[in-house]
């Protein structure tokens, strides 16, 4: 019986043992976690500048130079007539109407220095961050930038109130090149955006001249030649190598390394990176952020994943909607769940497929103002609107333009002396030119007629 006790003891001092050795363990590794620093071995920032930087580039061929002079040089829009987006100039009051003139006389030289920015192949600034980080790459003039399409438009409203079309057009030909300049190359998804959304400001601007001025169709064919020569220089989302460069980054700012490219994630880290690029998201508590470290696949896991997601969406932004539709599934569907257990990772995939779709409405949205364009040259030439866009494509136009949410050409019809021109929508019904955003609300997207605004919306 005393053998039998003694056995019993050294076994419940050896679980004992056994049970104070893992929580040691846990303990020494919840402490190194709390206690971690991440390990920069890679300059992401100049590897970055490396990337996005063109090959061939040669300072006097970069547009920086005209587009730094436009930014100093353009006068902001005079209070009495800011605000009036909606108003065509010359429905403005004498006083307004007035001030609108000698404004725009004081912002000839910012004009000319938009046009000579517009001849060069590529703008491109060197990437600056604040503490190194690439998610917080500071844009220079980023307040110019946001604010300059909108002066231009309102520049290009007034020449053509005027009847100084061809002076119209052309500074939104620029303007449009400004956007191509943003978006095009081996750049990030928001640098991507800015571009795109500064391309759509001067379709916007464009439909608003055509529905409100005659525009003859040498002038409407020379712009349609412009912006046919620049669809894919704009075509978005790419998941560029600088765009994984990001990512990376980001990986490497908040996991520690073993010297094996490899590591745990560092809860003090992820919370700061999540509050401040994630601001959507609900605060993430440190007890939790912990646990979540614990459990975390490691870096390498991470990277690899990283690297294959990438790939993957890349090859998803081949396919339009309506094929996604077929096949009962959605950009969403087909991201998120890869990068389930992964919640670092996680975080924005919903954005990015958000992102795919939103670049087949921009693409489609470019096409149809192309084709808007050539409709009315058609018009302008013949006396007539085309029967059909098959007819309008047996006169040397390009091609009929694909509605990616129904696999067919967009829909054209003409309506008396006029003609609509849309998208069946998300909804992939068509409602018969029934107006609402994208077919959210179970209309159509309609690209034209515009609506009776002076930005066309």
């Amino acid at each position: 019986m005393i053998v039998r006790s003694s056995r019993k003891w050294r076994y419940i001092a050896a679980a004992v043992c056994c049970v104070l050795v893992v929580l040691a363990a846990a303990a020494w590794h919840i402490i190194s976690l709390l206690r971690a620093e991440p390990t920069i071995k890679i300059d992401y920032l100049a590897e970055y500048n490396r990337v996005t930087k063109p090959a061939d580039y040669d300072p006097d061929k970069d547009a920086a130079v005209h587009y730094q002079k436009l930014f100093s040089q353009f006068v902001p829009v005079p209070d009495i007539v800011k605000n009036k987006d909606d108003v065509w100039p010359a429905e403005l009051s004498p006083a307004e109407f007035e001030t609108l003139k000698e404004w725009a006389s004081l912002n000839e030289p910012a004009l000319e220095a938009l046009h000579r920015a517009a001849q060069c192949p590529y703008w491109w600034v060197e990437a600056r961050s604040r503490d190194g980080l690439l998610r917080a790459i500071e844009l220079q003039n980023s307040d110019e930038q946001r604010e300059c399409p909108w002066v231009i438009v309102l520049l290009a409203r007034y020449k053509a109130s005027q009847g100084n079309i061809d002076g119209a057009l052309q500074h939104l030909a620029d303007l449009h090149m400004m956007g191509v300049h943003r978006g095009s190359g081996d750049t990030s998804l928001l640098q991507q955006l800015s571009g795109v959304g500064t391309c759509e400001i001067s379709y916007r601007a464009v439909l608003t001249i055509l529905n409100r001025c005659n525009v003859e169709a040498g002038a409407l064919n020379r712009l349609r030649t412009v912006f046919v020569s620049r669809l894919a220089q704009i075509e978005m989302p790419r998941f560029t190598q600088s765009a994984l460069l990001v990512e990376l980054d980001a990986i490497q700012k908040v996991f520690t390394d073993d010297g094996r490219q490899d590591g745990r994630l560092i809860p003090r880290e992820l919370c700061r990176i999540r509050k401040e690029f994630v601001p959507y998201s609900k605060p993430l508590p440190y007890s939790r952020a912990l646990w979540i470290c614990l459990t975390h696949p490691t870096r390498k896991d991470t990277v690899d994943l990283c690297k294959d997601f990438w790939e993957a969406a890349n090859k998803l932004t081949g396919t339009p909607p309506w094929q996604l539709r077929a096949r009962s599934t959605t950009y969403e569907d087909e991201l998120v769940p890869r990068l389930a257990g992964n919640f670092f990772l996680k975080d924005g995939s919903d954005v990015l497929a958000r992102f795919i779709e939103f670049g087949w409405r921009r693409k489609a949205y470019h096409e149809a103002v192309v084709t808007i364009l050539a409709i009315q040259a058609f018009e302008a030439e013949k006396g007539r609107l085309p029967n059909s866009l098959a007819e309008l494509e047996a006169e040397s136009f390009p091609s009929v333009p694909i509605d990616p949410y129904s696999g067919k050409p967009l829909v054209y019809k003409v309506a008396g002396d006029d003609f609509i021109l849309y998208s069946v929508g998300q909804d992939f019904a068509d409602s018969g030119g029934l107006r609402s955003y994208w077919g959210r609300d179970g209309g159509d997207q309609v690209f034209w007629p515009v609506e009776n605004s002076a930005d066309g919306l």
